[in-house]
């Protein structure tokens, strides 16, 4: 069993390596792909056409978290690969 994780490793879930964790305990491996900058961007919203605002209507910046990513990829021995280039990444 294996899971590809495509994201950009912001922490929306602190729990997220005991996860991978306990999934690895159950024979999954999870192959983690990195997407994004460490410096960040905006977020365009495609429904609109403009960029994505938190509540506050500030801009929401997504950032590259690539250490998150490459936990839990060690913690089910899978692999991380940050997408610099599609052809690179497969």
């Amino acid at each position: 069993k294996t899971v590809v994780l495509i994201s950009d490793g912001e922490d929306h879930d602190a729990s997220a390596v005991s996860t991978a964790k306990n999934l690895a305990e159950q024979g999954v491996m999870i192959n983690t792909v990195g997407i994004g900058s460490a410096e960040g961007s905006t977020i365009p919203d495609p429904a609109t056409g403009d960029i994505k605002k938190d509540e506050a209507g500030n801009p929401v910046i997504s950032r590259l978290n690539e250490e998150i990513l490459k936990e839990i990829a060690a913690a089910t021995n899978g692999t991380y690969t940050r997408l610099e280039s599609s052809d690179a990444a497969v």
